[in-house]
């Protein structure tokens, strides 16, 4: 986060106060993900094609248990990313796959993109797939804007809430397209 903070010109500890888990209001998450095995995989996806909408997620997975795919560079063209061009992230214990969320994107301006990615079941019978993921998000009160200004200033309880809402309603719609 330091790194991040000093290349977009803010002080060191500049998203470290921002997104300070021992204050009451912090909201970052950590999950727990279990995908049920699929007897037949084909075309299912066990998540699809999205970006997350926090700073960065870190994602620890387990060897074996590939299934990650991602679009990088904000670069999917077609709703949902299908037909896109996606990269395999091979899954391996003790790595950490860094993923950068719309919160960073909107904090730089757009200079960082955030990551569309999806995990995707194989073409043959897969097992269980376990992973954890922790969603750093910043305290409900912090201001969000980058020095550009290139979107309104918003607290993290509101692009919080503006994320979540933006989510349901493309979920709404794609439901009742089907």
């Amino acid at each position: 986060m330091r790194c991040f903070a000093r290349g977009l010109g803010f002080l060191e500890k500049f998203f470290i106060e921002g997104h300070d888990i021992s204050r009451p209001n912090a909201q970052s998450t950590m999950r727990l993900l279990h995908y049920f095995a699929i007897p037949v995989a084909g075309a299912y996806h066990r998540a699809g094609a999205h970006v997350d909408w926090d700073f960065l997620t870190l994602l620890f997975q387990k060897d074996g248990q590939d299934g990650l795919e991602i679009c990088p560079g904000r670069e999917v063209v077609t709703e949902f990313g299908v037909g896109d061009e996606w990269t395999k992230v091979k899954a391996r214990t003790g790595e950490i796959v860094c993923n950068i969320g719309d919160l960073l994107m909107s904090w730089s301006d757009d200079r960082f993109k955030s990551t569309f990615h999806r995990v995707k079941a194989p073409c043959r019978d897969y097992f269980d797939r376990y992973s954890i993921a922790y969603f750093n998000q910043p305290c409900k009160d912090v201001l969000i804007q980058g020095l550009l200004k290139k979107y309104p200033v918003v607290s993290g309880a509101q692009f919080t809430e503006r994320a979540m809402r933006q989510k349901f309603a493309a979920l709404q719609k794609k439901v009742a397209a089907a």
